[in-house]
């Protein structure tokens, strides 16, 4: 099956529309029981905050790598690794050289 752009483009919105409302929800319950009466060493609750956060640490780096990546792929300023060992000649930039 071909891929067809109005489907992608729709999980896509999906998935990161999942995603964000993990992190939203993971903030919403420390906010929630950032005060709550811990038992001590084993609390449940306090473990739940801690994976919370985790998770939420874990999709900021996440993000910031999804976005430098997009910018990159987006921009097409990649650097071509022909031009890290090729130096250009000046044929290849077609330089006028009876002058």
């Amino acid at each position: 099956m071909a891929n067809v752009p109005g489907k992608t483009d729709f999980f896509t919105a999906l998935t990161t529309a999942w995603l964000a409302l993990a992190v939203i929800f993971a903030g919403l319950f420390i906010i929630e029981e950032h005060d709550h009466d811990c038992v001590g060493e084993n609390c449940h609750i306090c473990l739940e905050i801690q994976i919370a956060q985790r998770l939420i640490e874990a999709f900021g780096r996440l993000g910031v790598s999804i976005a430098v990546t997009g910018f990159f792929l987006r921009s097409g300023s990649w650097i071509k690794p022909r031009m890290l060992f090729y130096p250009r000649t000046p044929i290849e930039l077609r330089v006028r050289l009876n002058c």
